[in-house]
């Protein structure tokens, strides 16, 4: 994904021929994906360090999910 979402997302969907897309990768890649409103739906896998790591991932997805129109970055 060397030249942005948007061109990864076109690739993805020419690829895929119609059928649904799923989008992999680490936090950045997702987050990047989250703050442009390019998901459809979204499931978590966490493996969290510290619990601060996890209650700020588990309020990005949930201010993804109630529609925030803006997600501040922590």
């Amino acid at each position: 994904m060397t030249e942005g979402i948007d061109s990864a997302l076109a690739q993805a969907r020419k690829a895929a021929g119609g059928k649904d897309v799923q989008i992999s990768g680490g936090a950045d890649t997702v987050r990047q994906f989250i703050d442009a409103a390019l998901l459809g739906e979204l499931q978590i896998h966490l493996a969290p360090t510290t619990r601060q790591s996890v209650d700020q991932s588990a309020q990005r997805a949930r201010r993804y999910v109630l529609g925030a129109s803006e997600i501040p970055r922590q």
